[in-house]
């Protein structure tokens, strides 16, 4: 008889085992995420879930609740998954930063949690490549309870939003020159701001500060022959040059190793032809469009794209 009850004892145990880590499973805090095609640079929805993680801090009843947390893409499920659960008060609702990937410096928030602030350092300065720079991208997500409407399954949505500015490289009109072999080796974009810090408000806006410091950032496109039109980017897989969002102006120069029938030549150009300025926006492309005038280099144009593409005139 003892026996059977100590069983009986151990089978109920194991019911309420089970149907504890059932229960604990469904209040796992959980997000949807998304990068809009917007003002897109490198980071998409899809290239954030081939990387398989973000960060995000949480708050609840105004305390930081969640610090330094991760949220890893179950791509069976088609989620993002966290450790961490809801409070058991359903009705509490809870305010969410995210941000990935994690080279953001020391982040620190508002005591409401209605900016947050950090400082940036690109990886690549001097002479290392562009490609590995990372694209910054920012979400917040404010009064959240566990059970709100819209909220499919429980899960928060979050709509990243992109920190940095862009800078690409494409060829002008060319066919002046069409019977020379023409050439674009590398470009450094000189006397950009080396760092910056930054405010981050919940609108998905970015104030920036750039450092005073200075720094060049090359991008090397190979040998081949440049044809009019081509994205030079498109080289290296499309991967654009991730800089602190600031503003340029005449002082501002491009260092272009080059060659034109052969002849190996280098050539340090003003990025802008005007003596006005250009301020860089966070999430936005800069296309810089490079040509042969009287068979030197020169930026005949620069454009920037939004949702549509807009012309800066020079």
């Amino acid at each position: 008889m003892k026996k059977n009850l100590f069983v009986t004892a151990l089978a109920f145990l194991a019911l309420l085992s089970t149907s504890c880590s059932k229960d604990e499973h469904s209040r796992s805090i959980s997000f949807t995420a998304a990068c809009p095609k917007t003002k897109a640079v490198e980071t998409t929805t899809s290239s954030l879930q081939a990387d398989g993680i973000f960060w995000w801090d949480g708050w609840f009843d105004g305390s930081n609740a969640f610090a330094s947390k991760t949220a890893t893409w179950d791509d069976a499920n088609t989620v993002w998954n966290t450790t961490e659960y809801w409070p058991d008060d359903y009705s509490k609702s809870l305010d969410f930063w995210a941000y990935a990937p994690d080279a953001f410096g020391t982040i620190t928030y508002a005591a409401d949690h209605s900016t947050m602030s950090f400082n940036y350092t690109p990886l690549s300065t001097g002479t290392s490549v562009a490609v590995e720079q990372k694209d910054l991208i920012v979400a917040y997500g404010g009064d959240n309870t566990f059970n709100q409407v819209g909220h499919v399954d429980h899960r928060v949505p979050l709509e990243f939003n992109h920190a940095l500015a862009a800078i690409r490289y494409k060829v002008g009109d060319i066919t002046a020159y069409s019977t020379y072999a023409q050439r674009i080796t590398s470009i450094s974009f000189n006397d950009l701001a080396a760092s910056g810090t930054c405010v981050a408000a919940t609108d998905g806006t970015f104030a920036w500060t750039p450092s005073t410091a200075k720094a060049s950032y090359t991008q090397a496109f190979g040998g081949a022959a440049i044809t009019t039109g081509e994205v030079l980017n498109d080289r290296i897989g499309g991967a654009m040059l991730m800089i602190v969002p600031q503003t340029l102006t005449s002082a501002n120069t491009m260092t272009l190793a080059w060659s034109l029938d052969g002849v190996a030549q280098t050539s340090r150009i003003k990025a802008l032809n005007t003596a006005s300025g250009i301020t860089l926006e966070a999430g936005k492309i800069y296309t810089f469009t490079i040509g042969i005038e009287e068979r030197e280099p020169i930026v005949l144009e620069v454009s920037v794209a939004d949702w549509v593409e807009e012309e800066i005139t020079l």
